[in-house]
């Protein structure tokens, strides 16, 4: 008895999915050999699993990739029989019209006899063009047919004996992982201006490239990436010493070390310097870029389980095979953002307008780039990569042109001391940042200040001008109120004291 299943539930996860087809079969009482077809050619045949209802048990499972009809009997055979009895036809119609072309050559013939000829023509023509219209379009027919005869021939099926307590219908589910299945999720920040709260919207392009259509499906997605034989990362010890230049004896002739010495001293030393960060690395591959989407609008349905979450859609849907893939709206929310100017003039010229928002309440799933809208306008693609350890986290919105900041260095002096053997250098370097804005202002200055990573090497602040500095990373950030055209300078002065007989950089 073969039994036919039907895709009703998938859960489509980062990689792979898992799929869950049903179907019915009529059992006597007693014990019945069962196929069960289903699976795509590209399943995983591993991971089969059967659920039936009480009353039927199962026994003898195997698993087969080759078709249950005799080899000299496959419908699929006939199939391409006909097929090729339409191509030779086609031939025959394509010859044929060439023949009827040749016929109205101007040379030899009689003229009456010519004549009825060229009447007749485009009847003749218009017959051998309908006929080999009709053929093409059975053809196209029979070559679909084909491959789902294909496709089901080389598709693994389950053959199962099947023990029933009494006769009846009972339905049952076939499982299993398909790897030819992915979603990706797209990220948009939209702001409607400096008032507004920032709104958040996660979404998905969904492809599968099994070999075929997925049409009135439930569909979920979940955010992990099952795996197996996972296990929690061990950490080996980690020794500090120190570092031993390795000596090399070079040849007298060359006078440096051969090209093999030079190349296995780069290799020791990169091994040496990744060895524990290549122990917890893992490595990623991309997955392909879609290219057409037909898009699909959902209200979302978020389920939170203990290790990823799950968007469930709504309803029932088609998913085809293919590239061309589906975009799912999966959730939106928002957020109270604080909206001010954020400026780096030691790096870059341009202010920024900024919607700061609490780390603590963006997802944590999140760590890639987001397309930012404005007003409905794009303006780019901001990183989203949270750092917890920060109370807010910052939303970039674009260039504010009606902020322009300016950094310039006002001083920069070097002295020798031969009485204490030192060198100094003295830097000061002035922002000016003037608001060409007509209402008033957050804007955040950032600049910096080296950092010692030697006792012999001092940093002295001279000058902050009301700046904030954290002394870990020497950042220094003035929170300014700017009105209505005004002009705010800010001045950053520092001197650096190291051994004259040493060279520093940094500086």
């Amino acid at each position: 008895m073969i039994c036919t299943t039907t895709v009703k539930d998938v859960q489509l996860y980062r990689g792979g999915c898992t799929v869950h087809r049903r179907g019915s079969v009529h059992l006597a009482a007693g014990v019945t050999p069962v196929i069960i077809e289903g699976m795509s050619s590209t399943a995983d045949p591993n991971s089969f699993s059967l659920h039936f209802p009480d009353g039927v048990n199962g026994s003898g499972i195997r698993l087969e990739v080759e078709s249950y009809t005799k080899q000299d009997d496959k419908e699929s055979d006939r199939k391409a029989e006909e097929i090729r009895d339409i191509d030779n036809e086609l031939a025959v119609l394509k010859e044929q019209a060439s023949l009827y072309r040749s016929l109205i050559s101007p040379e030899g013939g009689e003229l009456k006899e010519k004549t009825a000829y060229i009447q007749e023509f485009p009847s003749l023509m218009a017959a051998n063009n309908a006929r080999t219209k009709e053929l093409q379009k059975k053809k196209k027919q029979l070559n679909e047919e084909l491959n789902e005869l294909n496709r089901k021939e080389l598709s693994p099926k389950v053959h199962i004996f099947l023990h029933a307590e009494k006769e009846g219908n009972y339905p049952f589910e076939l499982q299993y992982r398909e790897p030819s299945a992915y979603w990706t999720p797209i990220y948009e920040i939209r702001s409607e201006g400096e008032d507004s709260p920032l709104e958040f919207r996660i979404r998905a392009t969904a492809v599968q490239n099994t070999d075929e259509d997925w049409n009135g499906i439930t569909l979920s997605l979940l955010t992990g990436v099952p795996t197996t034989g996972s296990s929690v990362p061990t950490l080996f010890p980690q020794f500090v010493n120190f570092y031993e230049p390795m000596h090399y004896s070079y040849g007298k002739s060359s006078g440096r070390a051969p090209r093999s010495a030079l190349f296995k001293m780069d290799m020791d030393m990169s091994m040496e310097e990744d060895a524990y960060e290549d122990m917890t690395l893992a490595n990623m591959s991309g997955i392909g870029d879609t290219t057409q989407l037909s898009r699909i609008v959902t209200p979302e349905a978020v389920v939170v389980s203990d290790t990823m979450t799950e968007y469930k859609m709504n309803g029932e849907r088609d998913f085809p095979k293919g590239n061309t893939g589906i975009l799912l709206d999966l959730q939106t929310f928002t957020l109270d953002a604080e909206y001010r100017i954020v400026a780096v003039p030691k790096l870059d010229s341009k202010a920024y307008l900024c919607a700061a928002v609490k780390t603590k309440d963006l997802p944590t799933m999140i760590s890639q780039e987001a397309m930012v809208y404005l007003k409905g306008t794009y303006v780019g693609t901001v990183r989203i990569s949270p750092d917890l350890t920060e109370e807010s986290f910052d939303v970039t919105l674009g260039p504010d042109d009606r902020i322009s900041v300016a950094r310039t260095v006002k001083k920069r002096h070097d002295a020798e001391s031969k009485l204490r053997g030192t060198k100094t250098r003295e830097l000061v370097y002035e922002t000016k940042i003037t608001s060409s804005r007509t209402e008033p202002v957050t804007i955040l200055v950032k600049d910096q200040v080296p950092i010692s990573q030697d006792k012999n090497i001092h940093v002295d602040i001279n000058e902050l001008s009301g700046g904030t500095r954290k002394e870990d990373t020497g950042e220094v950030v003035w929170t300014l109120q700017a009105a209505p055209d005004e002009v705010i300078t800010k001045t950053l002065a520092y001197t650096v004291t190291w051994p004259k007989d040493k060279t520093i950089s940094g500086i």
